[in-house]
């Protein structure tokens, strides 16, 4: 993918998370409303692994989009829950729960989702449309997140 960034598993990392896609997604010229509904995806999807999986080998989770055929996919990838119960999915939660909602604002907003097991990882992914904004963006920057990896 074009741009993947692998940051610490810690609940502070969606910061960096959304400030590094939130500026990639802007310098290609897409809709603040695009912008803002990945940024808010890619928050999420970090918070849950952080919480909910283990880390990579390496003690990260990995981050990646990428932008093809009007679509942006963004994938977070981490070490699985190691607890033997399955993969991530949707739960109702209590309204006063003050957590439990990630997945259901995932589902709310994102075109597709899915979520990809191996032994050593878990990947959730999200699609979304990649609207263009009043700019058209740097056709260097789009070029570079329509690249196959």
């Amino acid at each position: 993918m074009l741009r993947s960034v692998s940051v610490p598993h810690d609940v502070a990392s969606a910061v960096q998370v959304r400030r590094q896609l939130a500026a990639d997604l802007r310098e290609c010229g897409l809709a603040e409303d695009s912008v803002r509904d990945a940024v808010l995806l890619g928050s999420e999807l970090v918070g849950n692994a952080v919480r909910h999986a283990r880390p990579l080998p390496d003690g990260t989770v990995r981050v990646s989009w990428q932008i093809t055929g009007g679509r942006l996919r963004l994938t977070v990838t981490d070490g699985g829950t190691g607890t033997g119960t399955g993969a991530p999915h949707l739960v109702s939660a209590d309204p006063t729960a003050t957590a439990g909602r990630g997945l259901s604002i995932v589902d709310a907003i994102a075109s597709l989702w899915g979520v990809e097991t191996t032994d050593g990882s878990t990947q959730v992914w999200v699609a979304l449309p990649a609207r263009s904004g009043a700019a058209a963006g740097s056709p260097r920057a789009l070029a570079r997140l329509a690249a196959p990896t």
